[in-house]
């Protein structure tokens, strides 16, 4: 997917919402890369609970961070509110 994740931006106008990610690590057609509402399809999510090459952020990504993961599930999970 093509997107942008500049703050300046409104999450609607970034392209990550409902995107399809380019090369997913979820392995479904289902996936998005910010799917509302449904962090279990969400790439992003999935790319920062894992570490290594398709880990997030790509720098440091051998170290998990676990706040930054619930906090980011709990934002995903509030989209579909």
């Amino acid at each position: 997917a093509h997107f942008q994740l500049r703050a300046s931006l409104p999450i609607s106008e970034t392209g990550v919402i409902e995107a399809h990610p380019n090369v997913g690590v979820l392995g479904t057609p289902e996936a998005r890369v910010i799917a509302p509402g449904e962090p279990g399809i969400s790439d992003l999510l999935a790319r920062m609970r894992h570490g290594g090459p398709t880990g997030m952020p790509l720098i440091c990504s051998q170290v998990v961070d676990a706040a930054g993961v619930a906090l980011i599930e709990d934002w995903i999970e509030s989209m579909g509110q």
